[in-house]
């Protein structure tokens, strides 16, 4: 478990790394089956033997076609990826005359404060369900978000103990890699889910 904010860094460095290590080798993967899928299909037409492993010169095209598409994917997801976040969740800013958020915004500012003064935009989500979450993306621009339902049911007490918990996740950086995540693979579980969306076993 590390104990200091260099090990936290250097151990979130390598989960992020190991994101991208992923990303290539789901890409490498895809055009490996897609590539021997052809190979059948020419062999079944054309009556020809094609081999369907690679050889060392196959095997590097592929890898370096398989990190250049990570690389795009990477650039295109992780760009701006918590307000492309927040656009999904219909995200809205604090309303200076709501009394609620008015509430929150205090007790933001006052957990900023007591934790160093880190920069934290807070939103709400128009949504009566009861749930919070914290977002970050490489512009360090950590954010907090709140549902009208938690904002409108919980005394201020137990809202400060959400807000307090979402900034630890933002303090720990846990947020970075959670979003990262969702970014990155968003793209692929939508695709799954648009083919299997009719599939009822």
């Amino acid at each position: 478990m590390p104990f200091s904010h260099v090990e936290i860094e250097q151990k979130k460095r390598w989960i992020i790394s190991l994101f991208f290590l992923v990303l290539v080798s789901l890409y490498f993967l895809t055009v490996l089956v897609i590539g021997n899928i052809n190979k059948i299909f020419v062999s079944m037409i054309c009556s020809w033997s094609l081999p369907l492993y690679l050889n060392l010169k196959e095997t590097i095209i592929l890898l370096i076609a398989a990190f250049l598409v990570s690389i795009i994917h990477w650039c295109i997801s992780t760009r701006d990826a918590a307000s492309k976040m927040l656009k999904i969740l219909n995200a809205q800013p604090i309303d200076k005359k709501d009394l609620y958020h008015q509430r929150l915004k205090n007790i933001v500012e006052e957990i900023r404060a007591a934790t160093g003064g880190q920069k934290v935009r807070c939103v709400v989500i128009p949504s009566i369900s009861m749930n919070a979450f914290a977002l970050m993306d490489f512009k360090e621009e950590p954010i907090i978000g709140v549902t009208e339902g938690l904002l409108s049911k919980l005394k201020r007490r137990q809202l400060e103990a959400v807000v307090a918990h979402e900034m630890a996740h933002i303090i720990s950086r846990d947020c970075l890699v959670t979003t990262i995540s969702c970014s990155l693979f968003g793209l692929h579980s939508g695709v799954l889910n648009n083919i299997l969306g009719d599939y009822k076993p």
